[in-house]
């Protein structure tokens, strides 16, 4: 493992303060972890990775879904993909954690320093002013990764209790007109990283073409995963 020295990977400051906060570009060279034609490769493979768009409300988007030879799951139609992007809707690539060497090496850090499983999630919008998530929150803590174009976030005081269980369709705010006291305002820009705990409630507002990477980080670390890059050798 290539050690990184990352303001971020500081155990220390969460012992007391667990908080939304950022660092202004902690995040040395963003574009090694995702480029938009590394978008492009993945939503052309959607049998590796787990590619969905957002609708106008900020939900996902029922694709139709096609069976492919030699795989047991269906999965997106790509030229769906293909066309909901170009249209400006937002796209999510999951089960991006192990796609290159910097992303591996970015999260065996994460892993090494917390009690954590990780992976990596891809944002991006082709398009100025998409429409991304509402108000919501997520099961895991999370690090948000600028790496191109610029994001405003806001994260709010609010968090829902570990009692509420995490379904397909999580209580969302915004659609029922309940406000939310607003902790953390602020713009994103390429190299800035982002944190907020588990289950606070926080929304995205995209401007210009932009692609940012979302850190989940599940834990105990119960089984981790093997991030060491192999090489053949003759």
């Amino acid at each position: 493992m290539n050690v990184l020295n990352l303001p971020f990977l500081n155990p220390d400051k969460f012992q007391t303060d667990d908080r939304p906060r950022v660092w202004r570009k902690a995040l040395p060279n963003p574009e090694q972890y995702a480029t938009w034609d590394d978008v492009t490769k993945c939503m052309n493979n959607p049998w590796h990775y787990r590619c969905c768009l957002l609708n106008t409300d900020g939900r996902r988007l029922d694709l139709n879904e096609k069976f492919e030879v030699w795989y047991e799951d269906k999965f997106p139609v790509k030229e769906e993909l293909f066309r909901g992007i170009a249209e400006g809707l937002t796209f999510t690539i999951e089960q991006y954690g192990h796609y290159n060497k910097a992303v591996d090496n970015l999260l065996e850090n994460i892993e090494d320093r917390y009690d954590c499983n990780c992976d990596a999630h891809i944002f991006g919008n082709a398009k100025p002013n998409g429409i991304s998530f509402s108000a919501h929150w997520d099961l895991p803590p999370n690090f948000i990764c600028q790496l191109e174009g610029e994001t405003h976030w806001q994260v709010y005081k609010e968090r829902c209790s570990a009692l509420i269980k995490m379904d397909d369709n999580p209580y969302s705010p915004d659609t029922v007109g309940h406000t939310l006291t607003v902790d953390l305002d602020v713009t994103l820009e390429p190299g800035d990283v982002m944190y907020f705990p588990a289950r606070t409630y926080h929304k995205p507002f995209p401007g210009d073409k932009r692609l940012s990477m979302s850190i989940p980080c599940a834990y105990p670390r119960d089984v981790p995963s093997d991030r060491r890059q192999y090489e053949i050798r003759f």
